[in-house]
């Protein structure tokens, strides 16, 4: 039999939401369920929508970032599909549609056997591009595509990190001048800032007195 709500459980609820607690915060509180929360504040009559909170933006930038689906979204944040997806795009997110857990199963499975971006595009109703980078994001691998590993990874980053041109680095580890520009993209790499010399010391330095 369910748990009764008592008075005191509905004005901490209330309270909380207020402060921008999320449901699950409340639940966890309350040592109730997510949706006994939601439903409880249904009945009340309360529309309040918790304020997102930094950890739950950091998850949805992560989340991005990792290709996770949107349907493992919901169950972390427990948030509806709507609620995320319009919050995504006011952090500034290209979510113009997410995608679903079904659709990446069965686009990595294409993808890994090497059926044309064309035809996955066409399928799936995506630019090649949306489908390249979504592919990228979740690691999967054309056909004879080499994995990076974790070696090359760091010696990328010390090389790019002392100035090394794409050029540079893609002859010393025998990759092509594409893999190492989309493995720093990925990365999300900077250029090292450049060095700057004071003019004055420099012409000191070459005996210049009247500079």
């Amino acid at each position: 039999m369910a748990r009764k709500w008592t008075e005191a459980e509905d004005r901490l609820a209330l309270e909380m939401l207020e402060l921008g607690h999320s449901y699950q915060d409340v639940a966890v509180e309350l040592g109730r369920t997510h949706s006994s929360v939601k439903k409880r504040m249904h009945r009340l009559g309360v529309n309040l929508q918790p304020r997102w909170t930094e950890e739950e933006e950091q998850y949805i930038t992560d989340a991005y970032i990792r290709g996770t689906s949107v349907e493992e979204m919901v169950a972390h944040l427990g948030r509806t599909k709507v609620a995320i997806w319009k919050h995504a795009g006011e952090m500034g997110l290209e979510v113009a549609r997410w995608w679903t857990l079904s659709e990446l199963n069965e686009c990595s499975e294409l993808y890994t056997r090497g059926v044309d971006l064309q035809v996955l595009s066409q399928k799936f109703g995506r630019t090649q591009a949306a489908i390249k980078a979504q592919m990228n994001r979740i690691g999967a691998l054309r056909p004879n595509q080499r994995v990076w590993t974790e070696t090359e990874t760091k010696r990328l980053k010390n090389l790019y990190a002392h100035g090394k041109s794409i050029e540079e680095i893609a002859a010393k580890l025998d990759r092509s001048e594409k893999s190492v520009y989309d493995k720093i993209r990925r990365l999300a790499l900077r250029k090292p800032a450049r060095t700057r010399t004071n003019v004055g010391q420099l012409s000191q330095a070459l005996g210049l007195s009247d500079w």
